[in-house]
């Protein structure tokens, strides 16, 4: 789903200024990423013993955001480069795309698996 919610910034990016499909995208993507956040939760306190809840939930929740936290960083350097061959808008249309296409892996382990 949430892969699904940033093609849509890619879909914006080509289209122009639209104020619906802005809403639409904004609204698909909160969405979206309050469902992972309660099913990471959930998946988390599934993980967790009881009597060190506490300290293994904060591990666990530190180590998930570490890595995004560090590569959304270079998200502006990759489209800057980007930009130079196909434009600011284009370049940010790509990069939404490319970003979209990095949930392709979880969602053909959840067709796998289920």
């Amino acid at each position: 789903m949430q892969a699904a919610a940033i093609v849509a910034y890619a879909t914006l990016a080509f289209v122009g200024t639209s104020i619906p499909l802005f809403a639409l995208a904004m609204a698909g993507n909160n969405f979206d990423i309050s469902f992972a956040g309660v099913a990471l939760v959930a998946y988390m306190s599934s993980l967790t013993n009881v009597r060190y809840t506490a300290t293994q939930y904060a591990l666990l929740s530190s180590t998930y955001a570490w890595l995004g936290k560090i590569l959304k960083g270079f998200s502006g350097a990759e489209v800057e480069s980007l930009s130079t061959t196909h434009g600011l808008i284009h370049a940010y249309g790509i990069f939404f795309i490319a970003c979209g296409l990095t949930g392709v892996p979880a969602v053909l382990l959840f067709a796998a698996l289920g």
